[in-house]
């Protein structure tokens, strides 16, 4: 009668075995996988009700949260009039008003003008509400299973997972040689674990099954014994249990295959968590197992449950020296007190992260946006885009708003206070371990869930998910025999199979979606041509074709527009390198043409040099030629296609700066008076702290001659990222009609410090570089009177700067200043004794170079400058005797 249960049970607990195994269960074919499987698992649940005569077991209440989550995730999809749109959402609707004008909607977009969603990437939302439809079909199966299959069978499943994943850790983490299952390449700044990519969702994993590990600890030391049924009244006066010593002596006289196993697998469990590396995993083992502790001393045997858990933590922790990896473990807990490592970890990201908060906290911004939501708001130089806020709940404020907040908080007193309930109610040794692996799994991804984003990870979605789902469904029952209602909804057939049926057909939904987003991811994977070189014609078209078919499969997905819009310019640009290759050939009569000079050709064809081409064309009066240029056939077949799955791009996602500046770069194909002003402002603005997109918006206005705006752009890039001085001084030298001081004020950063290295660099290349080097030394000397910088920094600025201006005195006054403020620093120290020399003060800068001598004695540097002093000096005394 119960088969059926069982068997839906099965298909969950594979689900979460398996997902684990193939990189987390990241890629969208596995969570097609995961899809199917729930589905058949809600067949198999929905038989089991229509087979049994018994008395349904009860929903727990906890699936209403979920169910709300649900909602909410749809809510911000739908197509909603612009007027509620805004008054729910109104940096949302604002933002898509701004970033998407009606006047330039693509003719291929089925969305009325006249709507917006709530979500500002329906696509992504769709994406992250597939995984939550999984989810939530794991927990309500296991939930309205539970009660008709053992806990044990549960708890001794995902431990033994957990066990021979962590087993398979360690022994990959001793033999490592850079590639994950010794066969596949690990992507560039990854910390792999397991079979995971990223050690903190490994250890999110791993959490999850070191509490069933946990649970079958405390159910090996308590299956011999009875657990009193709860009878109505409170029990004060129960039989307290004996002392730690008796507990101990009677854990070893039951221990059998069972405890063997269950203890073993907690120590092996804990082992590969601490030997992750993953310092949030650590965070999160150390408080869930104080939680679980506690939890123990108010509980009916708490000694026993010490001692069943002791001895393997004790193994566990020992089993890192064994294997060699306590120095590892020592070296990454000391970083955990080192406060510059903590204050450049996670931190800055949640400050820039928590400032889009005050503009979605109603509805929030979509979920599964996040990733495109806060670059706007990040004003610093990080190199890394964040996929995931790398905190949970900052990630549910900016894509679920207040409400999101709400159902989190919900869900996770609902699983604690029914965990809580089985440790102080349960009438069965299983039941009461479930209740202490409840606590253990929901303390530990809570904390984890600070510092990381293990819940977004499919296979830890599906695991955690079928946890929690059991410890309700177990505490739902106990509470329908005690006639307690606080944790379950009224049992009954029709609820729970019509909940059933709702998720079977959500779960056609979710196959539907990660089948689309398969096709799609597969589509974006494809190999990529080279843009840099000249690449093969028939890679441009392949690559055209796998994107038109990933399109096929997900019309609105804006990452596969942009990438198809960069393959059409590709071959737009290929069709031009012939023509372009014929004309030099003529003019230089040879038949072919060097591979060098075919590089220089290729160039030629980017979209920048064409922007630049068609504003010259427009800036010097010549329009017919401007329209000549725009009539040439690549431009007007591969370009336009290009522009219209550019404006595709824009549509279904306004956050993509990369989709604005493409559209500003090639824009002027289009039949528009303005093609590219504002969309090379909305570039700028969505990526404030992206240094190569301000670069890159500072060169389209320098080519459409808006000259303050790309000074403002260049400087800007440069206080980001310095990398770019040498293309903006190439393109300066040529183009931007600045002078020497307008250049340094309103195109180079306020930096002091750089200003006096480019000084020292440009001051010997002739006239126009001691006219540069002059204007970076008086910069340098204006920022150096700024309060804030520390007094040595403004001495040795004001000297090195005087020296770029030719006021030698004021240098000479500064730089001595400096070497009284820090007299081990002989660089400035060589630096004074040359500017006294040159300024005939032999004796002075005599007395430097000797001081700089006794501390490092046979410097060829202050040898040869002691003898051209000594010489200097000797040649003044003969001259003037």
């Amino acid at each position: 009668m119960s088969s059926c249960a069982h068997t839906a049970v099965l298909v969950l607990l594979a689900m979460a075995i398996v997902a684990a195994w193939p990189f987390g269960g990241t890629a969208s074919s596995v969570q097609f996988g995961l899809h199917i499987a729930s589905a058949l698992a809600i067949v198999w649940a929905l038989v089991s009700l229509c087979r049994t005569s018994d008395r349904p077991g009860p929903l727990p209440w906890a699936v209403l949260p979920l169910i709300g989550g649900l909602l909410l995730g749809a809510g911000q999809m739908v197509q909603l009039p612009m007027e509620t749109s805004a008054a729910v959402s109104p940096t949302a609707a604002a933002w898509r008003s701004e970033l998407t004008p009606a006047e330039t909607s693509p003719s291929g977009s089925d969305r009325d003008p006249a709507t917006s969603s709530l979500s500002l990437y329906p696509a992504a939302t769709r994406n992250r509400l597939s995984l939550l439809v999984l989810g939530t079909i794991c927990f309500t199966v296991a939930a309205l299973m539970q009660s008709r299959t053992s806990p044990a069978l549960l708890m001794y499943a995902l431990a033994m997972s957990g066990g021979v994943l962590g087993f398979f850790g360690l022994a990959q983490k001793l033999a490592w040689d850079g590639r994950l299952f010794w066969t596949f390449d690990v992507p560039p700044g990854a910390g792999p674990f397991a079979s995971f990519i990223n050690k903190n969702n490994a250890a999110g994993y791993l959490l999850v099954c070191l509490a069933a590990a946990i649970g079958c600890a405390i159910w090996a030391a308590h299956r011999h014994q009875e657990v009193r049924v709860y009878e109505g009244k409170h029990r004060r006066g129960h039989r307290k249990s004996n002392g730690v010593g008796d507990a101990l002596l009677a854990q070893l006289a039951q221990l059998d295959t069972l405890a063997l196993v269950a203890y073993g697998t907690v120590a092996m469990i804990l082992t590969a968590v601490l030997a992750s590396m993953s310092r949030g995993g650590w965070i999160a083992l150390a408080g869930a197992s104080i939680v679980t502790f506690t939890v123990a001393l108010l509980s009916r045997r708490r000694a026993s449950v010490l001692v069943a858990l002791g001895p393997a933590v004790i193994v566990g922790i020992g089993a890192l020296s064994l294997i060699g990896l306590s120095d590892a473990f020592e070296k990454r807990i000391d970083t955990l007190f080192d406060e510059r490592v903590v204050s450049e970890a996670r931190i800055p990201h949640w400050k820039d992260g928590v400032k889009v908060v005050p503009d979605f906290w109603k509805a929030g911004s979509g979920l599964g946006t996040y990733r495109f939501v806060y670059p706007p708001y990040q004003d610093r130089l990080d190199n890394a885009w964040y996929l995931h806020a790398e905190n949970q709940y900052l990630e549910t404020a900016v894509e679920a708003g207040v409400a999101g907040l709400v159902l989190l908080g919900l869900m996770i007193v609902a699983v604690g206070s029914s965990s809580w309930f089985l440790v102080r109610r349960a009438s069965t040794p299983a039941g009461y371990a479930l209740g202490f692996a409840g606590i253990f799994a929901l303390t530990s991804q809570v904390i984890h869930a600070v510092a990381d984003f293990a819940l977004f990870i499919p296979s830890v979605t599906v695991l955690f998910a079928v946890m929690c789902g059991s410890v309700c469904g177990e505490a739902a029952a106990v509470a329908e025999e005690t006639k307690r209602r606080l944790f379950a909804l009224t049992p009954s057939r029709a609820i729970s199979a019509a909940c059933l049926s709702a998720l079977l057909v959500l779960s056609v939904f979710g196959i539907a979606e990660s089948g689309c987003k398969a096709m799609a991811e597969a589509a974006l994977e494809s190999p990529r041509p080279d843009v840099e070189s000249i690449p093969d014609p028939a890679e441009v078209e392949s690559s055209i074709a796998d994107l038109q078919d990933g399109l096929r499969w997900r019309p609105d997905d804006a990452e596969l527009h942009a990438q198809l819009a960069g393959a059409y310019i590709l071959q737009g640009r290929l069709a031009m390198l012939d023509p372009l290759a014929e004309i030099v050939r003529q003019r230089q009569s040879v038949a072919e043409l060097p591979e060098a000079t075919m590089q220089e050709i290729w160039k030629r064809t980017q979209p920048t040099v064409l922007h630049g081409r068609a504003w010259d064309l427009l800036l010097s009066g010549h329009r017919q030629g401007f329209e000549e240029l725009r009539a040439e056939d690549p431009l007007r077949t591969s370009f336009r296609t290009a522009v219209a799955h550019l404006e595709m791009s824009r549509e279904y996602c306004p956050l993509l700066p990369w989709t604005h500046l493409r559209l500003a770069e090639v824009g002027f194909v289009r039949d528009s008076s303005d093609w590219d002003q504002k969309d090379v402002a909305r570039a700028r603005r969505l990526a404030p702290a992206e240094s190569k997109v301000q670069f890159l918006c500072g060169l389209l206005d320098l080519n459409a001659g808006r000259i303050e705006t790309a000074a403002k752009s260049w400087k800007h890039a440069l206080t980001l990222n310095k990398s770019h001085f040498p293309q903006i001084m190439r393109t300066e030298e040529s183009r931007l009609p600045l002078s020497p001081d307008k250049f340094v004020v309103e195109v180079l950063p306020d930096d002091p410090m750089y200003l006096i290295e480019l000084g020292q660099r440009y001051q010997r290349r002739g006239r126009k570089g001691a006219e540069l080097a002059r204007s970076l030394g008086q910069r340098a000397i204006e920022l150096a009177s700024d309060d804030s910088l520390p007094e040595w920094d403004r001495a040795y600025v004001r000297g090195y700067g005087a020296k770029l201006t030719g006021d030698y005195q004021l240098a000479a006054e500064s730089l001595t200043a400096a070497v009284k403020l820090r007299p081990k620093d002989f660089q400035t120290r060589f630096f004074l004794a040359e500017l006294l020399t040159s300024e005939g003060q032999f004796d002075e800068a005599l007395s430097h170079v000797r001081q700089m001598d006794m501390k490092e004695s046979g410097n060829p540097r202050y040898e040869s400058l002691m003898a051209r002093i000594q010489q200097a000096r000797a040649k003044k005394i003969f001259d003037n005797p």
